[in-house]
């Protein structure tokens, strides 16, 4: 499903994908974190949301793993970077925080081209994260990506979505608990310019008892498409 995004603008990311490369991601301040920019894929994926998903898991080369130890402490942010070069590209991002371990994550997007990306992030129990992703494309740019969090019992993010740039950006973030207590504040701002589509589409699966989620989202309208 795709609700109101414009297919003809999605530079095929939703139909016969182009040939591309996996997205090459930069890492600093990692200290008390571990990353790897190339780990194998290693295990079947299951429960895309929609064909722009699957493409990128099916396409990606490798994939991105950032692991926060269980009960380690970061004191500053995590940064990591993609630059678009102006060619399509396909990525996953695994975000893998341990039991009682605290961090916070800033994912930026910048330059050219088109993104098709997966971002699955595991916070085990008594874990806590911020997570946030910036939208910062060139004019022209593409984007659609699945930010897919899971939460363990008592374990909370803070999930924040900023989308300042690109021709079309969406972003589809959605949360799962597999345990009590669980809380998710989902927090979104995106600023769309005139002929610029900006889409921010949540879900929050509350099958799970005694577990909490607060959503926000704020946008500026400048004659522009927005969902």
């Amino acid at each position: 499903m795709l609700f109101r995004s414009p297919l003809a603008r999605l530079a095929g990311l939703h139909d016969a994908p182009a040939a591309g490369q996996t997205w090459s991601l930069t890492a600093e301040s990692l200290a008390g974190a571990t990353f790897d920019g190339s780990a194998a894929k290693d295990i079947v994926r299951r429960g895309f949301t929609d064909r722009v998903a699957a493409t990128a898991w099916s396409r990606a080369g490798a994939v991105a793993r950032l692991e926060v130890p269980s009960n380690v402490t970061l004191t500053e942010p995590v940064l990591l970077h993609h630059a678009g070069d102006g060619a399509a590209a396909y990525g996953q991002l695994d975000v893998v925080v341990g039991q009682h371990a605290q961090a916070t994550v800033i994912l930026d997007h910048t330059g050219s081209g088109s993104l098709a990306a997966n971002v699955d992030i595991d916070v085990a129990a008594g874990g806590r994260l911020t997570f946030v992703s910036i939208q910062d494309w060139d004019g022209g740019a593409v984007h659609a990506s699945h930010h897919r969090v899971t939460l363990g019992r008592d374990a909370t993010v803070k999930h924040i979505v900023v989308t300042l740039g690109g021709d079309v950006v969406r972003i589809l973030p959605s949360v799962d608990y597999t345990g009590p207590g669980g809380a998710a504040e989902m927090i979104g701002l995106y600023f769309a310019g005139p002929g610029e589509h900006a889409e921010h589409r949540l879900f929050v699966d509350h099958s799970v008892g005694h577990c909490r989620s607060n959503v926000d989202r704020k946008s500026t309208r400048l004659n522009s498409s927005h969902t």
